[in-house]
């Protein structure tokens, strides 16, 4: 199809739709302001990596608003 510059005449599958960005952690977060709340909501976050020398857990603490890591640790222990 590409060497004869052929097409396909019915419409590709839209996954995401562009300018309609809505997160669902912002609902709860409502009741804040942005400005003064910059520490109050965090999130929390932990996976487990698998590597040639074991399994390492990470966990993540991430401030909601301001989107930046606050903390970070990987260890052997959960």
């Amino acid at each position: 199809m590409f060497r004869m510059v052929l097409r396909s005449i019915y419409q590709k599958p839209r996954a995401t739709i562009p300018g309609t960005y809505s997160s669902p952690f912002f609902a709860c977060l409502g009741k804040f302001n942005q400005d003064t709340a910059a520490d109050q909501a965090w999130a929390i976050n932990t996976t487990t990596i698998y590597s040639q020398k074991g399994i390492r857990h990470l966990g993540v603490i991430m401030g909601m608003l301001s989107r930046h890591v606050l903390g970070l640790l990987l260890s052997k222990d959960l």
